[in-house]
C-alpha cells in the first residue's frame, strides 16, 4: 500500500473520530419544568363612609370615650356631649368572603394657631366579626354576609385636653391631623 494513501486514510479517520466524539458528547444537560398560574377572581371590595364620629361638646381635663355603635355592649360612653355620632363604614364584596380589616388611630388638631394635637384611639365593632359579633382590633377578619355586605361601627377614646388648650378639634383642621383610615383586603 501506498504511504500517502495510508496517511490520507489516517487523517480522514482521525477527523471522523473527532467529529464523532463531538456529536456524541453534545448531550443536553438541560431539564425543564412548568409552573402553572391560577387565580380566583371575585367582586372588587368597596367601602362607603356612612357617618363620621362626633363626640359633641366635651369637658376639658378628662378623656372622652364614645362606644363603637349601639350594639357595643362592652364600652361605656364617658365625657361626651348630648348629641354624639359613632362612625360607620359599609363593605361590599363577594358573598360570604373573609375580609381583613385594618384601621388607624386618629390625630385631632385644634382649629387655629398654634394647632394643638390630641390623640384618638379607635374602637371597632361588627356583627360580622369572624368568631361572633363584637369589638375587634385592626388586622382582624370579618365575614361578609350572604349578599357580600358588612357594617363596621367606630368609636374610641380622645385623650384628655387641658382647659388651657380648649377649642375646636377635628382631624381635618390641618397640621398633623389625620383621620381614621380603613383598609380592607380579601383573605
Amino acid at each position: 500500500l501506498n504511504k500517502s494513501y495510508i496517511m490520507k486514510n489516517i487523517k480522514l479517520f482521525s477527523v471522523l473520530a473527532i467529529l464523532g466524539l463531538l456529536v456524541s458528547t453534545n448531550v443536553s444537560a438541560q431539564e425543564q419544568e412548568t409552573v402553572t398560574v391560577s387565580a380566583e377572581v371575585v367582586t372588587a371590595l368597596t367601602l362607603a363612609n356612612v357617618s363620621n364620629i362626633s363626640l359633641g361638646t366635651i369637658q376639658a381635663d378628662a378623656a372622652s370615650t364614645l362606644k363603637a355603635g349601639d350594639s357595643d355592649g362592652v364600652t361605656s360612653n364617658s365625657n361626651v356631649g348630648v348629641t354624639t355620632t359613632y362612625g360607620q363604614v359599609t363593605i361590599s364584596g363577594a358573598a360570604s368572603a373573609g375580609v381583613q380589616v385594618d384601621f388607624t388611630d386618629a390625630v385631632l388638631t385644634e382649629d387655629g394657631t398654634p394647632a394643638n394635637e390630641a390623640a384618638f384611639t379607635t374602637l371597632a365593632y361588627s356583627a360580622e366579626k369572624n368568631g361572633g359579633a363584637g369589638l375587634f382590633a385592626s388586622g382582624a377578619t370579618i365575614d361578609l354576609d350572604g349578599s357580600g355586605n358588612a357594617t363596621i361601627d367606630f368609636g374610641g377614646t380622645l385623650a384628655s385636653i387641658s382647659a388651657a388648650n380648649a377649642g375646636s378639634y377635628a382631624t381635618d383642621h390641618g397640621g398633623n391631623g389625620s383621620p381614621i383610615t380603613v383598609t380592607v383586603t380579601y383573605n
